[in-house]
C-alpha cells in the first residue's frame, strides 16, 4: 500500500469518528430498544427509559420490523391503554424534563398493519 492510500484510509476513519461523536452529542440519552426493560416499565424511572428508547422503536416501526399489532404486542407488551372507539393503542413514555407525560400512539388498519405512529403529550 502506498502512503497516499494509507492517508486516505486514515482520513476516512477520522471522519467517521467525528460523525459518530456528533451523532452521540446530538441525541443524548438515546438507548437501543430493550424488550424486557420496555415491558417491565412501571415506575417513572422505568418510563423514562422508554423515552430514551423511543427513537429506536419508531425506527423499527418505520422500517417494518414492528409492522403489525401481533408483533408490536409481542415486542412492546400489552398497551398501557386502548381507545375502544378507534382501536388506538397507547404506551406511556414518562416525562422528559418539563415537556409533560408523553405517549406512543399507534393506529392500525383492520388487517392489523400499523397505519400510523406518533408521540403525543398525554392529556
Amino acid at each position: 500500500m502506498s502512503k497516499r492510500v494509507v492517508w486516505v484510509i486514515a482520513i476516512i476513519c477520522l471522519g467517521l469518528s467525528v460523525l459518530s461523536i456528533i451523532y452521540s452529542v446530538a441525541e443524548p440519552g438515546q438507548i437501543p430498544f430493550d424488550q424486557a426493560s420496555w415491558q417491565a416499565a412501571s415506575s417513572e424511572a422505568d418510563l423514562a427509559k422508554r423515552n430514551q428508547m423511543i427513537n429506536d422503536v419508531e425506527h423499527k416501526i418505520d422500517t417494518g420490523e414492528f409492522n403489525n399489532d401481533d408483533t408490536i404486542r409481542e415486542k412492546l407488551g400489552k398497551p398501557d391503554s386502548i381507545d375502544e372507539a378507534t382501536g388506538t393503542w397507547y404506551y406511556r413514555l414518562g416525562s422528559p424534563g418539563s415537556s409533560g407525560n408523553r405517549r406512543l400512539e399507534l393506529a392500525f388498519e383492520k388487517s392489523g398493519r400499523v397505519l400510523s405512529r406518533r408521540v403525543v403529550s398525554a392529556e
